[in-house]
């Protein structure tokens, strides 16, 4: 129990790969800094950056990082990220690509 107790206490990284509709890029890009300022001003929030492919201009990645798994579950249980979920999904070209690390 206390390696479980460990696992649960450690830092956790989220990252996440974004295609948006070439015509609601700058859509996203105010939607995504609103998230992103939102997301920094969570108490167990490390980091919240949004990033940009230099060459695939509809392309973006989102890194998180968290205290931990709860923060992780705090986070996904805000607002803010219901707001940003609701206003991006339909600009979205194909699914996201998520990984926890």
């Amino acid at each position: 129990m206390i390696f479980a107790n460990k696992i649960a206490a450690m830092k956790k990284t989220v990252i996440v790969q974004l295609k948006i509709q070439t015509e609601k890029i700058n859509d996203f890009i105010n939607i995504a800094e609103i998230m992103r300022q939102e997301s920094n001003k969570e108490e167990d929030c490390l980091s919240y950056k949004l990033l940009r492919d230099l060459k695939k201009i509809n392309e973006f990645l989102i890194y998180e990082e968290y205290k931990n798994e709860q923060a992780v579950k705090t986070h996904n249980s805000s607002v803010h990220l219901k707001t940003f979920l609701n206003a991006v999904t339909p600009i979205l070209v194909e699914e996201p690509i998520m990984e926890m690390h």
